[in-house]
């Protein structure tokens, strides 16, 4: 059977989450492009190459115990090459000791279709900010 570009888009983005629920990195990096370009809520202010990005991502899956995102009813634009995906993600983090925490962020991902194969290409997470006091607003819920 063959799938649809959104289709095809909705099974990577379950490979991704899947990947990260797993912690198995090297499925994660099959996800993005060689030349992925991410704005991630970390520093740096962008990573530019999936090297570069695996590092991040080799830190953030390296904190002990359990780690997830789940992105919350993704809408997904797809054409024949090229596809862009939003959302509300949810991020839940419980440490084996420690009390475990979660939050909401916006995330939005750019991919392309090379070689038959569907990449991320491009990653933004993000969290609104209060002006005022310059805080991250991590609590707010959908």
């Amino acid at each position: 059977m063959n799938q649809q570009p959104q289709d095809r888009v909705r099974s990577l983005l379950e490979e991704w989450a899947d990947a990260i629920r797993n912690k198995d990195i090297e499925r994660l990096m099959g996800c993005y492009a060689s030349d992925v370009v991410a704005y991630d809520m970390m520093p740096p202010l962008e990573w530019r190459g999936a090297q570069s990005y695996r590092a991040a991502w080799e830190q953030g899956l390296a904190m002990p115990g359990s780690f997830e995102v789940e992105l919350y009813e993704p809408v997904i634009t797809a054409r024949d090459d090229i596809a862009f995906a939003v959302a509300l993600a949810h991020f839940d983090v419980r440490p084996p000791s420690g009390e475990a925490y979660d939050g909401w962020f916006r995330w939005t991902a750019g991919f392309a279709r090379s070689n038959g194969e569907w990449k991320i290409v491009h990653e933004h997470s993000s969290v609104p900010i209060e002006m005022e006091s310059r805080t991250a607003l991590i609590d707010l819920r959908p």
